[in-house]
C-alpha cells in the first residue's frame, strides 16, 4: 500500500507541473493580448510590430511621395512661362524673321495719309531705298513707318501673313488709295493757260511750263502749238515759230534774253511816264511863278 501511493504521488507530480505551466502561458498570452489591443496593433505582439512598421512604410512613402509632389509643383511652378501672345501682322515669317539693319528714314520722304496720289508715294519711297540697296524684305518692314492716319489704319486692318514681297504690297496700297488720285490732265488743259494784258513773260512761261508738267507724254510740238497761241510777246513767238525748241529746258534758255528785253523796255516805259508826270508839275510851276513877277511890276 505504501509502494502504491509512493508510485502515486510521483505520477501526479509532473502532470501538476504541467497543468501549472499551461496556466501560466495562458496567462502570459491574454496579457499580451490585452497589451495588443490597448495599442490597437492586432491579436499577438508580432502581428502587432508588423502592423506598425507596414503603417510607418506607408507614411514614410505618403509624406515623400508628398514632398516630391510638392517639389515637382514647385519646379513646375517655377518653369512654367506663360506663352507669349502673338502679335499679329500681315507680313509672313519669313519677312518677319529678317534682321533689320539700322535705316533712318529720308527727311524728304512726307508721311502719306491717304488724301494725295499713291503711286507718287510708292515711287518716292522705292526710290530711297533704292538709293540704301535695302533689299524686299526690308521694304516691306520699312513701308509701314511712313504711314499716317487712314493709310496707317488700312495696313492695321491688312490680314496676318498675307504680304510675302513689296510688289504685292504696293499693288493693294495703290489700289486701296485709287480714288486719291488727281485727275489726269490731258493737252486741251493747256488752252487754258494765256497770258494776261499785264503778265509780264518771265511769270507767264513759269506758269505754262509747270502746266506742261503735270500731263503725262505730252509732245513739244503739242505744246509749242498752244504756246504760240496764248503767248503775247511777238518777238519771242516768231523766235520760236522759226526755229521750235526741242525741249522745255531749250526753250526756258531761249526766253532769257527776250524777259530781259521785255524788263528794260518796262523799266523806261516806267521812267517815261515818271518823266511826263513831273513835266506838268514843272510847267505849272513855271506858270505861277510868271504870275508873280507880273504882280510885282504891277506893285512897283
Amino acid at each position: 500500500m505504501a509502494t502504491q501511493r509512493a508510485e502515486g504521488g510521483t505520477a501526479e507530480g509532473p502532470s501538476v507541473d504541467r497543468t501549472n505551466a499551461l496556466l501560466a502561458a495562458l496567462t502570459a498570452r491574454r496579457a499580451a493580448q490585452e497589451k495588443a489591443r490597448e495599442a490597437g496593433t492586432g491579436s499577438t505582439p508580432e502581428q502587432g510590430s508588423s502592423k506598425r512598421r507596414g503603417r510607418d512604410e506607408k507614411s514614410d512613402r505618403s509624406s515623400s511621395e508628398s514632398r516630391s509632389g510638392e517639389s515637382s509643383s514647385s519646379s513646375q511652378s517655377t518653369d512654367f512661362t506663360p506663352p507669349k501672345k502673338k502679335r499679329r501682322y500681315p507680313f509672313v515669317d519669313s519677312i518677319m524673321e529678317v534682321v533689320m539693319p539700322k535705316l533712318r528714314t529720308p527727311t524728304q520722304l512726307k508721311r502719306y495719309d491717304g488724301a494725295s496720289y499713291p503711286v507718287a508715294h510708292v515711287n518716292s519711297f522705292k526710290a530711297a531705298m533704292l538709293y540704301a540697296g535695302t533689299p524686299d524684305e526690308v521694304m516691306c518692314r520699312a513701308f509701314p513707318s511712313i504711314l499716317d492716319g487712314d493709310a496707317q489704319l488700312w495696313f492695321s486692318d491688312l490680314p496676318s501673313g498675307s504680304i510675302s514681297s513689296f510688289k504685292q504690297l504696293s499693288k493693294r496700297f495703290t489700289s486701296y488709295f485709287a480714288t486719291s488720285r488727281t485727275i489726269k490732265r490731258t493737252a486741251h488743259c493747256l488752252k487754258n493757260v494765256v497770258q494776261g494784258k499785264e503778265e509780264s513773260l518771265k511769270d507767264f512761261l513759269i506758269r505754262f511750263t509747270k502746266a506742261a508738267r503735270q500731263i503725262q507724254g505730252l509732245k513739244m510740238e503739242v505744246a509749242l502749238s498752244y504756246l504760240t497761241d496764248n503767248l503775247r510777246s511777238k518777238l519771242f513767238c516768231c523766235s520760236i515759230t522759226k526755229k521750235p525748241p526741242k525741249t522745255m529746258a531749250e526753250l526756258l534758255a531761249r526766253s532769257t534774253k527776250y524777259i530781259t528785253f521785255e524788263e528794260v523796255q518796262q523799266a523806261k516805259e516806267r521812267g517815261q511816264s515818271k518823266k511826263e508826270e513831273a513835266e506838268p508839275s514843272r510847267s505849272r510851276g513855271e506858270g505861277y511863278r510868271r504870275e508873280d513877277r507880273r504882280e510885282d511890276r504891277r506893285d512897283d
